[in-house]
């Protein structure tokens, strides 16, 4: 099984794409600051490293540019840039870079990407990102509806400031008797603004 580090800034992508890269058949390992890729490197030992930031955390560009000179890292690099913006020919010539990616884009597109770095045949994961499309999409969809359905029935008194305890609490329990708690934490991160991250198309 491929290693991947996900080095990124945002926390919401980095527990998504950490989710749906496992799900495929990736060991993916998430960390949220560059200073800790060696500590990684040497204990993680990843095949591919991914960055995307561009603040103080994580610069893609900073990271590929450690990443360089870096004497025990003979993995792949992929670097991940916001739309439009284009390093300059100083900076792609001190970092190292196997493949390079634009914001925003697609889950199968990153997948392709990664198999096409680590001469991969993408066609079996990109097979299971199907599958698992088809397995969140309908309970995300049922969820959704169902949330609009009690937020609809809920008559709400403008004039109060305060709700009973046992009103908050029939709601709360209400939300709660279709869950699955052995699959929540997993599809929740899956969910997180899952259209906007998972099926909106990539801006040509």
């Amino acid at each position: 099984m491929k290693k991947i580090l996900l080095v990124y800034d945002d926390f919401n992508e980095l527990t998504l794409t950490e989710s749906y890269l496992k799900r495929v058949g990736f060991d993916v390992l998430g960390i949220g600051n560059e200073i800790l890729i060696n500590e990684q490197i040497l204990g993680f030992n990843p095949d591919l490293i991914v960055a995307y930031g561009r603040n103080h955390r994580v610069s893609s560009v900073s990271v590929g540019q450690k990443l360089k000179d870096h004497r025990s890292y003979q993995g792949k690099v992929l670097i991940v840039v916001p739309q439009g913006f284009r390093p300059t020919a100083q900076e792609v010539l001190k970092m190292k870079a196997d493949g390079l990616m634009e914001t925003p884009f697609t889950a199968d597109k990153l997948i392709g990407l990664i198999c096409k770095v680590m001469s991969l045949d993408s066609k079996l994961f990109l097979e299971k990102w199907k599958k698992v499309e088809r397995e969140v999409a309908p309970a995300v969809v049922e969820k959704r509806e169902k949330y609009q359905r009690i937020a609809e029935s809920t008559e709400m008194d403008i004039e109060q400031t305060s709700f009973q305890r046992g009103d908050v609490r029939s709601r709360q329990q209400d939300l709660k008797k279709d869950w699955d708690f052995d699959k929540l934490e997993d599809q929740d991160k899956l969910k997180r603004e899952f259209a906007k991250a998972l099926f909106k198309k990539s801006k040509k």
